[in-house]
């Protein structure tokens, strides 16, 4: 699939960085084992397979609480034993500091920086990361009162003062923060200087409010890239199991809804040649403001078909049939 391989002319701005990304960025889950054990020539043949897709940087997508500190170290490793140069390869590395945000700890400067040098360390020296964001939790998503997310702000504002020092000194290139919590998001950038927002949940082709549509305007505008973690919906869009961490067999309306209206997405898609992953892949790349979406895959044969889904368009009359048809809503 060469004619499918990303390249520099497929490359997008990241925000006001002046650095230009691959609008498909890869997923490192599968390393760290987050959802079932992988075999190592499985992660060897994934890291392989990405390289040869990319016909220029490669951006791997990390973040302590999905890949693990095993996970940051296998990815290393695995660069250094496949020769790949600092030149090859950028990495985006999430910095989890959610369990003290949510235990009201104010995390200093020194402390901070343990924890970060602590991940590049795992990773090698070669491959210390060049975009940095910070988790910031959500309130829902903890369970934490709505009257506690402004001391959390406050924490999150103190964490990003401390990066936006890595970034003076030349240690990083770009600051920002990934939640999957939308309010969260907003309350941040309001206050906060910020390159780039990685989004984890909450805009996909299932669900697409039109006031989040309106956030991502309004982040494009202060020219803060955005990158898309979760084109797939938790897995639901491709057939996965659960939606919103509900089972789809569990015989509730809502879901029983959910499973009709994928059926109907993907005879649909059928009858035009896309698969749900392309469609999902370029729903997430045609929203306002996005620079890139980040995509997880644990099959190495994966890693070319997403690339490809990433430079092939959809086709308008798919959009059109999935309008006529009642299956492109804001909100199924």
């Amino acid at each position: 699939m060469d004619e499918f391989k990303i390249s520099a002319k497929n490359c997008r701005p990241f925000g006001r960085t002046g650095l230009k990304v691959a609008p498909l960025w890869f997923g490192a889950a599968a390393f760290g084992d987050a959802s079932r054990p992988i075999a190592d020539a499985t992660k060897i043949a994934l890291c392989g397979e990405g390289l040869r897709a990319f016909d220029g940087p490669i951006v791997i997508d990390t973040c302590a609480d999905c890949a693990g500190s095993a996970g940051l170290e296998t990815i290393g490793q695995i660069l250094r034993r496949l020769e790949v140069t600092a030149d090859e390869v950028i990495i985006s590395h999430t910095l989890n500091f959610e369990g003290c945000f949510d235990q009201g700890e104010r995390l200093g400067h020194e402390q901070i920086e343990e924890r970060w040098e602590t991940d590049c360390r795992l990773l090698g020296e070669s491959y210390r990361p060049k975009f940095v964001a910070l988790s910031r939790p959500g309130a829902t998503d903890h369970g934490l009162p709505s009257s506690e997310a402004g001391e959390i702000d406050d924490r999150l504002s103190e964490a990003l003062r401390s990066a936006h020092i890595w970034k003076a000194s030349g240690q990083v290139a770009a600051v920002g923060i990934s939640s999957r919590e939308w309010s969260a998001i907003k309350n941040v950038a309001a206050t906060n200087e910020l390159d780039w927002v990685r989004i984890s949940g909450g805009y996909t082709l299932w669900r697409h409010p039109a006031e989040r549509t309106d956030q991502l305007n309004r982040l494009a505008e202060r020219e803060i890239a955005i990158v898309n973690a979760d084109v797939f919906h938790d897995g639901f869009l491709i057939g996965g199991p659960y939606l919103d961490g509900r089972a789809i067999n569990s015989g509730s309306n809502p879901n029983i809804k959910a499973a009709a209206w994928r059926r109907s997405f993907a005879a649909l898609g059928q009858g035009f040649g896309v698969t749900a992953a392309h469609a999902a892949i370029q729903f997430g790349l045609m929203a306002p403001g996005i620079t890139a979406v980040s995509v997880n895959t644990s099959q190495p044969k994966r890693v070319a078909e997403n690339c490809r889904s990433a430079l092939l368009p959809v086709p308008p009359r798919f959009w059109d049939a999935m309008r006529d048809e009642k299956l492109l809503r804001e909100n199924p």
